[in-house]
């Protein structure tokens, strides 16, 4: 089960091609997925109902969601401990870097150096993304003993991240994956 918002649906494409002998559900609303959310009342609920123990995988856009790492903490802390008691495995899931341009800009560019500098951030721009969140994730997944996962380093190098993979686009927008991004991203989590 992909447990989130739009970044847990981008992943579902690839993981599911990885995994052909497993039956992979992904549910989403645009909002956190944190057990006592209005938004996820519904699924949770589903969830409790299930009638043998899953693998669930939370993420969401953080940079754009989380409000402060104390939040990010008490409600995947309460969504983690409510998943658990339910006999279910949960997975942590990380983010993928986010842009400040299109991958248009990256499809239509003018020459080699605009492309790369449009379709790429620096090392240092991207840790200040995962400053927003990758630091506490680490911390609950050791707390409550769950795997985390880092879903970047398949798109970064020590020196930047970029949009562009093995001579193809991998973003859709700013900040998803298209289908080749869900493919190299779910082939990561499958292994």
């Amino acid at each position: 089960v992909l447990l989130g918002d739009s970044h847990a649906e981008h992943l579902f494409l690839g993981l599911s091609e990885e995994n052909p002998s497993k039956n992979i559900v992904f549910y989403i609303f645009g909002d956190k997925p944190y057990y006592g959310s209005q938004s996820f009342r519904e699924i949770f609920n589903f969830i409790s109902t299930a009638d043998s123990p899953k693998t669930i995988f939370l993420t969401m856009h953080y940079v754009s969601r989380v409000d402060s790492s104390e939040e990010l903490r008490v409600g995947f802390s309460r969504t983690i401990s409510y998943l658990q008691n339910l006999g279910h495995q949960v997975v942590i899931v990380g983010d993928i870097p986010r842009y400040e341009t299109s991958p248009e800009d990256c499809k239509y560019g003018q020459s080699i150096e605009r492309l790369v500098s449009y379709c790429s951030i620096s090392e240092s721009q991207f840790a200040s993304q995962l400053e927003v969140y990758e630091e506490t994730l680490q911390d609950l997944a050791n707390e409550y003993h769950v795997r985390f996962i880092s879903v970047h380093e398949p798109l970064c190098s020590a020196d930047y991240c970029s949009m562009l993979g093995d001579n193809e686009i991998l973003y859709r927008d700013n900040n998803h994956l298209n289908i080749p991004g869900s493919r190299l991203i779910g082939k990561y989590l499958s292994t």
